[in-house]
């Protein structure tokens, strides 16, 4: 005998209306996404304020060291003992490991949205019945299913060009292969990214960008959510 994982009919019932009633607006969670996204906000400028004062520190320090040696001496100095490991090594893969965190926010995020629009439309399928990653199973099962217009193709495309940046830091260790054209486009495109001796580097305004582009990516697609819940109240 198999054992189905479904929830009982009359609780799917209950769910689908409760997610038409509300709009889709149900809470998954404690917070809300805008809540999330204030979280995430104040995390990163915190970060970002730890790394800088704690450069700044180590500057001061070693200045106070320097102060007595000569113009040449102080050259040789701060060519040895300049603190670039807060940019080029805890600046890089802590914003390395936002960016991942971000990204695994917005495919959560997906992954839900797209299951209470099956539920709203009575679909017998679901997001991950289709072919390809999860922006593009998402992308293909709400148009199709949601009917939604929005957000555009661009905002797609745009968040679809984060989602690699992820991939190439997760995958490949942040190196560009030749062949990543696309990242390269991108990279040239967008000052807040830069590439070094073959490998992405992401500026402390990158993570800020993708934070507030992902932010306004979630929100269309929850305004979304409310005129499928709207069309379907009007039938």
């Amino acid at each position: 005998m198999t054992i189905s994982n479904d929830p009982p009919a009359f609780f799917k019932d209950i769910f689908r209306e409760e997610l038409i009633r509300s709009g889709g607006e149900h809470a998954f969670g404690l917070l809300s996404l805008e809540e999330e996204i204030s979280r995430m906000r104040f995390y990163l400028k915190t970060l970002e304020e730890f790394i800088e004062s704690q450069r700044r520190s180590e500057i001061e320090q070693l200045e106070q060291q320097a102060k007595n040696l000569t113009k040449e001496q102080q050259s040789q100095f701060w060519a040895w003992y300049y603190p670039v490991h807060w940019h080029e090594i805890f600046a890089s893969r802590l914003r390395s490991s936002f960016l991942i965190s971000l990204v695994s926010f917005t495919e959560l995020h997906l992954n839900q949205l797209c299951r209470d629009v099956a539920v709203i439309t009575n679909s017998a399928l679901k997001s991950s019945d289709f072919k390809g990653s999860v922006l593009e199973c998402s992308k293909k099962f709400l148009d199709n299913f949601g009917k939604f217009t929005k957000p555009s193709k661009e905002d797609w495309e745009l968040i679809t060009c984060i989602h690699y940046v992820r991939n190439i830091i997760v995958h490949n260790n942040g190196s560009i292969s030749q062949k990543a054209n696309r990242l390269k486009q991108f990279i040239n495109e967008h000052p807040a990214l830069s590439e070094m001796h073959d490998f992405v580097k992401l500026e402390k305004d990158f993570c800020f960008f993708s934070l507030d582009t992902i932010f306004a990516f979630l929100k269309s697609l929850q305004s979304e959510v409310r005129e499928l819940c709207e069309r379907i109240k009007k039938h």
